[in-house]
């Protein structure tokens, strides 16, 4: 039902030199407005605590935008599926307790907003503002980013990314 289409930002090189920070998008309940969405990454050393965000903007346009809002759901596991404390800082920041090895935030995002040019999600098609879709930790946003698209198999995904 469904195809996989990478992107990346960075150079291809990076990615062997560099862990990615890697996103799974699940688009394969576009009628219902939604999307999953999975984020795995190895924190940067540290306390065992990092902090994902979401903007509050949006490339192009110079108003402060509630993109966080749209998070219906987040949780945080380890790599042995063991689940993390998950904290709301503010309203487009959360904390994850972590130990050691790599991290998976899994989200869910309703995405009914057409007007503003970040995310609309319908049967029909997927428009995606990744200002508006993808947390970050900041520490790591030097890292290459890897974007793979779980989407219904007769949709295409086209995108300012070099495909992988």
């Amino acid at each position: 039902m469904s195809t996989a289409v990478v992107a990346q930002r960075g150079p291809a090189e990076s990615t062997e030199t560099q862990e990615a920070v890697r996103y799974l998008v699940d688009l394969t309940e576009a009628p219902t407005q939604r999307a999953r969405i999975q984020m795995t990454f190895t924190p940067p050393a540290g306390d065992g605590e990092v902090a994902v965000r979401m903007p509050a903007w949006r490339p192009g346009r110079y108003v402060i935008l509630d993109p966080a809002g749209g998070v219906v759901s987040l949780s945080a596991r380890d790599a042995t599926d063991r689940a993390l404390d998950v904290r709301k800082l503010d309203k487009a920041t959360w904390s994850i307790e972590h130990g050691d090895g790599p991290v998976t935030v899994e989200y869910e995002l309703y995405a009914n907003s057409l007007g503003l040019r970040t995310r609309h999600i319908d049967d029909s098609h997927a428009f995606l503002s990744g200002s508006a879709v993808f947390l970050y930790v900041e520490e790591l946003r030097h890292r290459p980013h890897v974007i793979a698209f779980d989407a219904p198999e007769d949709w295409r995904v086209a995108g300012g990314l070099e495909p992988t």
